[in-house]
């Protein structure tokens, strides 16, 4: 599996904080559904907003069964990035 890129784990830091959660509150270590109360479903709809705003196809999706942290999220969402599928630039 690939190490999480920077890009990729600010991107997820700033989903978060549009979905209510402060900056400063999360960091790479932050459990998604008992620090943060996220269930699976919205790990799914997390991922979603992830991928999109790393340029995914709005078809590619991470495989986020069993992801319980922000960094582990980044790891499943980074081999994406590097199979071609999006790029690593700004959000938008």
């Amino acid at each position: 599996m690939a190490l999480p890129t920077p890009d990729v784990i600010e991107t997820i830091f700033q989903s978060l904080h549009s979905l209510g959660h402060p900056p400063g509150t999360v960091k790479p270590s932050t459990h998604l559904q008992e620090e943060l109360g996220i269930d699976s479903l919205e790990t799914v709809e997390l991922s979603a907003v992830v991928c999109q705003r790393l340029g995914l196809p709005s078809r590619v999706a991470a495989d986020v069964r069993n992801v319980h942290t922000v960094e582990e999220l980044a790891a499943r969402i980074t081999p994406l990035l590097a199979e071609g599928n999006g790029d690593t630039g700004a959000s938008p």
